[in-house]
């Protein structure tokens, strides 16, 4: 043991965690695991060897773990478009609901019924089961080449009805937790019913004054720091305002990125978050691995067994199911079903919520807990396996056989990133000679124009592989880097070589010093200020000469 008599300090504990978190998540990337899984073993390493005798964690530390939930629900609110889930339609609406109804309501009977749980802990682990990772399936369909299939297609659309989902399971928890108290649960259920439909009434009403009169003023002033502390002030009051009228907190980090989404903000928003947001939850994933009781394995292996083997089969049968009424042949649809075998990380906010709450007893959170950590890191795995059997079926075909909806590619032949005075004249260009183009940039206010022309943008830093994703910047044929700073466009030409080694690249430096190292990063072509404004310099000394 390295430390059994430390005092656990809040300074210490959070110092250990970052340490741990940061060394799981070099580790996960060194060999392509999920930063999930990194973090939730770097808690159960901390537990075991750091401080085996710590039993709960200090309040101060499940603040800032509690804030990695909500600026997590707060993200997802920001990326679930009202357009896109439109166009899931019915994949989303029957694939979702039948994947989580035959999941959680034979888990719940089978709990309730036969292992004899109370039927509010049934419940609570039954939806937990149902639920799946968006995050690490959406990320190994991207690295598999199906993310834009139809198969990848209906798995998501099945993901995102759970992630919408999330918010009216989060208010069964207090249903039931107020169930058990002294309140008519009735009269409470009905308050909060009441109180939920008030806050999307809010939610739509925010949304049309943010669109109306916020965003575009916000964009006008270019100011980056504005943009963050409008989007913080506005998490912060409906967090706060949902909390006061008896609702989940998390219901309102969610609402206050929805408000937030579609917008011309969102994207930016989204990237400037993006440090807060992966720093608070690998505390809170890295905290729920100190709660885990690997002990579970050693004790009652069959028991861990059994149960990880029957998550896995009952999901893929709920999902594969489920895939085949959204229009997949049946060997495509169970094989898509194995990457969704898993439990999420939504499932343990769900358990960790219920814990807090005493719906679940600790054995039963730690059984959760232990079940999903296995599964999750099974699941990668399990999703090429699922890909590999159910591609040898051959092209889907749909049950009705009616042709499939069909799904835009979404990735531009160009992509342009930096939308300054060059950068338009570069987008005009590229237009005029027939390629399909996208812009990217972090100001709002440089994409608007594109925008209003009909141009595809992308807002946020392009030294962020997800932004570089969202642009499709893997699958361009061309890319043209445009920012005014050469130590930018060095990181910007390096992530985008990784991601696409076939595409052209071109870039714009300022110093001719540059050259080579934009070159020997990835770059085709380097046109540099200093050798342009030369030549144009010279060329307008010869015109300046008196005539002879």
């Amino acid at each position: 043991m390295i430390a059994t008599s430390v005092d656990f300090s809040f300074e210490l504990a959070l110092l250990v965690i970052l340490t741990g978190g940061l060394v799981s998540a070099l580790v996960s990337k060194r060999f392509g695991a999920s930063l999930l899984v990194g973090y939730l073993l770097a808690g159960v390493a901390i537990r075991q060897f750091v401080f085996p005798e710590l039993e709960k964690r200090p309040h101060e530390l499940q603040l800032i773990a509690e804030g990695g939930v909500l600026l997590l629900l707060f993200s997802i609110g920001l990326e679930l478009s009202i357009v896109e889930l439109a166009q899931f339609g019915r994949h989303l609406l029957i694939g979702g609901s039948v994947q989580m109804s035959l999941v959680a309501l034979p888990t719940f009977l089978v709990l309730y019924l036969l292992v004899g749980w109370s039927w509010q802990a049934s419940l609570i682990v039954g939806l937990a089961v149902a639920l799946s990772s968006t995050v690490i399936v959406f990320k190994s369909l991207a690295e598999t080449g199906h993310g834009v299939s139809a198969q990848g297609r209906r798995a998501i659309s099945i993901l995102l009805f759970q992630d919408v989902a999330l918010v009216p399971l989060l208010l069964v928890v207090p249903l039931i937790a107020g169930g058990k108290g002294q309140e008519n649960p009735l009269l409470r259920g009905l308050g909060l019913i009441l109180m939920a439909g008030l806050l999307v009434g809010a939610v739509w009403l925010l949304r049309y004054i943010l669109r109306r009169w916020v965003a575009g003023r916000l964009a006008n002033l270019r100011s980056p720091e504005l943009v963050v502390l409008f989007a913080l002030v506005l998490f912060g009051s409906l967090t706060m305002a949902t909390h006061a009228v008896g609702l989940s907190v998390v219901m309102g980090a969610f609402a206050a990125g929805l408000a937030l989404s579609d917008g011309r903000l969102t994207k930016q928003v989204d990237a400037l978050i993006l440090p807060f947001r992966e720093t608070f939850s690998a505390v809170f994933f890295v905290s729920l691995g100190l709660l885990l009781e690997p002990k579970l394995i050693w004790e009652m292996p069959l028991l861990v067994v059994g149960l990880l083997a029957a998550v896995i089969v009952g999901k893929m049968i709920a999902a594969g199911l489920a895939l085949r009424l959204t229009g997949l042949g049946w060997r495509m649809a169970f094989g898509t079903g194995l990457g969704l075998a898993h439990l999420g990380e939504f499932s343990f906010v769900l358990a960790s919520t219920a814990n807090e709450d005493g719906i679940i007893s600790d054995f039963q959170y730690d059984l959760v807990l232990l079940i999903a950590l296995l599964s999750l890191i099974l699941t990668p795995q399990l999703l090429r396996w699922g890909m590999r059997w159910g591609k040898g079926a051959g092209e889907v075909e749909a049950v009705t056989g009616k042709p499939l909806i069909t799904f835009e590619q979404g990735s531009p032949e160009a992509l342009v990133i930096g939308i300054g005075p060059a950068g338009r004249q570069v987008v005009s260009r590229l237009e005029m000679e027939g390629y399909d183009v996208c812009g990217v940039d972090m100001s709002p206010v440089n994409l608007h124009e594109l925008s209003m022309q009909g141009f595809r943008t992308v807002g946020g830093d392009a030294t962020d592989e997800v932004v570089l994703r969202d642009a499709g910047a893997q699958n361009a044929k061309i890319v043209v880097v445009c920012v005014p700073d050469d130590q930018v466009a060095v990181r910007v030409v390096r992530l985008v070589r990784q991601m696409n080694r076939k595409c052209r690249l071109l870039v714009r430096c300022r110093y001719v010093t540059n050259t080579s190292v934009l070159r020997s990063s990835g770059a085709n072509a380097v046109l540099s200020e200093e050798s342009v404004i030369s030549l144009a310099l010279l060329d307008a000394l010869a015109l300046l000469k008196p005539a002879e």
